[in-house]
C-alpha cells in the first residue's frame, strides 16, 4: 500500500481556522484525538536533519498510548507525497530506543501535534496543530499504487471543499520547515 497525502499551513491563507473546523464539523466523522510526539532518529553520519531512518511515535489516542515505529520511502511532487511505509508496534519506547542507539542510530528531532482526525469520502482528515509552527490541514488515503492517480485527483478535490487548491500545499516535509524556523 502506498501513503497518498498532502498539507496546507492554514496560518499561511486567507481560510480561517473556524471556517475549517465548522466545514469539517458539517461534512465530515470524527474518528479521534490524538496527542503526538515523533522522534526522528538518522545514522550517526547523517548529513542533514532531514536524512531520517525512521521515527518512534509516542502517541495517545482517546486516553490510550501508543508506540509505533515508522519509515518511509518518500517522494514529494507538486505538494503531493506519496510515501511507502514500513510501520510496527512496540511495547517499550525505552527498549526500542536502547537498541536504535547500539545500532548507530541517533535521535535527530522531536515534532508534537495535537490532532483531531476525521473521515469524508474513504480519506482521512487530519486538523493539526504542530509546536512551534501551527495549524495544518492534512489529507490523506491509502491506496495501492495502480490507484494512485485516481485518488491524487480524489485528493485535490477534497482540499477543494476547503478553498484549497494544489497551488496551496506545502511543498516541504516538517522537518525542513522545523528546521528553516531554527526550531530544530
Amino acid at each position: 500500500m502506498i501513503e497518498l497525502e498532502a498539507k496546507v499551513w492554514i496560518d499561511k491563507h486567507s481560510i480561517s481556522l473556524e471556517e475549517i473546523r465548522e466545514k469539517l464539523k458539517n461534512i465530515a466523522k470524527f474518528k479521534a484525538q490524538k496527542l503526538k510526539e515523533d522522534i526522528y532518529f538518522q545514522k550517526e553520519n547523517a548529513k542533514s536533519v532531514c536524512d531520517l531512518a525512521f521515527r518512534i511515535r509516542k502517541q495517545l489516542v482517546n486516553n490510550k498510548k501508543e508506540f509505533i515505529v515508522t519509515a518511509k520511502n518518500r517522494c514529494i511532487k507538486e505538494g503531493i507525497e506519496t510515501n511507502t511505509e514500513t510501520e510496527f508496534t512496540i511495547s517499550s519506547y525505552e527498549a526500542f530506543t536502547q537498541f536504535a542507539e547500539q545500532m548507530n542510530f541517533k535521535e535527530a528531532y522531536r515534532k508534537k501535534k495535537e490532532t483531531k482526525e476525521f473521515v469524508h469520502n474513504g480519506f482521512t482528515i487530519e486538523l493539526n496543530f504542530v509546536e512551534g509552527l501551527g495549524w495544518f490541514l492534512e489529507i490523506e488515503k491509502l491506496c495501492e499504487e495502480s490507484e494512485l492517480e485516481i485518488f491524487k485527483k480524489a485528493l485535490e478535490e477534497e482540499f477543494l471543499i476547503f478553498g484549497f487548491t494544489q497551488k496551496d500545499f506545502e511543498q516541504k516535509p516538517y522537518a525542513e520547515i522545523l528546521s528553516e524556523q531554527g526550531i530544530i
